[in-house]
């Protein structure tokens, strides 16, 4: 029996791992041949798992991003609530507010700390309500 002679690098990929420089029998290059088709095939059979799992992966991606833009609609709403709640409350606490313009820097200091509330009480019931019966107490004072 007389085998053939061939090139193989015709018959395979020259890029190919299997790249046989130089002459060999045509049954070398058959079973090089048949090497490739397999790996190929596997290759291809592997391909629609890995299709499946792209799939899978991409719909998971997008009920996060759904769940993640559901999420900060409700965070921006509750924001916007807390905003509005805030304004309402900074609005509310302005009404009854009395500002006393003209008090010397510093003469908050009672015993060496500051104590505006102290303060604006002594102040309040010496220079103003020096004739009013009653007790003075203010709830909070803030300096400015």
């Amino acid at each position: 029996m007389h085998a053939a002679v061939v090139n193989v690098t015709q018959l395979v990929n020259k890029g190919s791992l299997y790249t046989v420089e130089g002459w060999a029998t045509q049954d070398r290059a058959q079973a090089l041949l048949h090497h490739r088709l397999d790996e190929t095939e596997e290759t291809m059979e592997q391909i629609p798992e890995q299709l499946r799992e792209s799939e899978h992966r991409r719909s998971d991606l997008q009920d996060r991003s759904f769940s993640y833009d559901k999420n900060m609609n409700v965070l921006q709403k509750k924001l916007l609530a807390s905003k509005i709640k805030m304004d309402k409350m900074e609005n509310y606490a302005q009404r009854s507010n009395l500002l006393f313009v003209g008090i010397p820097e510093g003469a908050e200091r009672i015993e060496g700390r500051d104590n505006p509330r102290l303060y604006m009480e002594t102040m309040i019931k010496e220079h103003l309500l020096e004739q009013a019966p009653g007790d003075l107490t203010i709830m909070t004072a803030i300096k400015c």
